[in-house]
């Protein structure tokens, strides 16, 4: 008996699936308690109980090899901090490094820059000091945030190196946002708190997982802004997602694992069947759809009342595996009268070649290409007759 546990120690520490050899170990010590125990019941009690953990171990195992190779992300301590408006957000004022790693093999090493109002830097630090106060603002995911590539790689930095003599650029994406981030930060004035800051243009960057998120599926992001649509295509702020109780069994394990520490979420993640159950949600409905067209849509009008003189626009990443989906996100945000711009028609080829635009076959979050190709149309398509715009507004000075 000692020397199983001592084999199951071992193995948890070093073995790529611990929960498996947990569960092979704990089923036989079930095995030789049965085979020890003087009487039936003892025996059928510890038999069953043999049963319940060789199961637990198959399903691991199962699940494990089902699954495509994990990567093994590695933060600075202290990059994610609570936000009671968000969910949560990056440390502010500071440098965060991340490592990537699949199978022990390094895909990257980068330093992400964040400044004092919690963003990722979005522009030549002598962005700041060019004469204008116009902004280029852009909310999305961490294909906004530049999950992967360094701060100077960035679509919105190179942005923003392209204009720094007509705009300034701020990026308020974040790793796991959604469109409910963008429209809460709107609300509550977090991007009237950047200095010298006047909206000129603000561009949204859409995956259609995002609509997954904004219907509060997710496990990460559990007290994130919750809204519900108020019947004329809109929606209002009803609190967050963890103010109602959970619908179903799977959304009480999510609530479960969000409010365990850091350390017990690693914990549990490394097991293969916790991580298949914890990323399990019922399908997105057309509701769901109608949610994430409403949010966005909200934040378009929120942007003309707020700032009249401001474009809205939306990128949107119409992937091939999203393809069921996508004639309803498209038909919602037409509905909404939005600017809507779709990778295939700014990326060559992507439909057919959307590996050439990701970091590694383990890693879709966009490449450095990607990001230059993205910049360069946004500049071209979308900010410069912006700025044309402008200073055809501006009054005509008498001769």
């Amino acid at each position: 008996m000692g020397l199983i546990v001592m084999a199951a120690v071992i193995a948890t520490a070093h073995s790529a699936v611990p929960y498996l050899w947990l569960a092979v170990a704990a089923g036989t010590m079930f095995i030789l308690a049965a085979c020890l125990s003087p009487g039936a019941v003892g025996k059928a009690l510890w038999i069953n109980l043999a049963v319940i953990a060789l199961t637990l171990g198959i399903l691991e195992g199962f699940y494990w090899l089902k699954e495509p190779p994990d990567r093994q992300m590695e933060y600075s301590e202290g990059f994610f901090v609570l936000d009671d408006l968000l969910g949560y957000g990056p440390a502010r004022g500071r440098s965060v490094s991340h490592v990537a790693k699949v199978l022990d093999r390094l895909l990257y090493r980068v330093t992400y820059t964040i400044d004092d109002h919690g963003l990722r830097v979005a522009g030549p630090p002598d962005a700041s000091s060019a004469q204008t106060d116009a902004c280029l603002v852009f909310f999305g995911d961490s294909f906004t945030f530049g999950e992967g590539v360094p701060d100077e790689a960035t679509m919105p930095y190179r942005v923003g190196r392209k204009l720094r003599d007509s705009f300034r650029t701020v990026n308020f994406g974040f790793l796991g946002y959604g469109p409910h981030q963008m429209l809460a930060i709107l609300e509550e004035d977090r991007v009237d708190a950047i200095e010298s800051c006047r909206p000129r243009l603000i561009v949204y960057q859409a995956i259609p997982a995002h609509v997954s998120r904004v219907a509060g599926l997710e496990p990460w992001d559990q007290h994130g802004p919750r809204y519900v649509p108020t019947g004329d295509g809109r929606v209002r702020r009803a609190g967050h997602f963890d103010d109602t109780p959970p619908e179903t069994l799977l959304d009480a394990f999510r609530r479960f694992h969000h409010g365990l520490t850091i350390t017990w979420q690693r914990r549990l993640e490394q097991s293969a069947l916790y991580r298949m159950l914890l990323r399990s949600h019922r399908p997105v409905t057309e509701r769901d759809i109608e949610l994430f067209a409403g949010v966005i849509g909200t934040a378009g009008q929120t942007v003309r009342e707020r700032y009249p003189d401001a474009a809205f626009h939306v990128l949107l990443w119409d992937f091939e595996k999203d393809r069921a989906l996508l004639p309803a996100i498209e038909r919602g945000l037409k509905k909404q009268g939005l600017p809507v711009h779709s990778m295939s028609a700014i990326l060559p080829g992507f439909r057919t070649q959307e590996a050439e635009y990701e970091i590694s076959p383990y890693d879709q979050h966009p490449n450095e290409r990607a990001h230059e190709l993205i910049a360069e149309y946004v500049v071209n398509s979308i900010a410069t007759p912006v700025s044309r715009m402008t200073v055809a507004a501006l009054p005509r000075l008498s001769q």
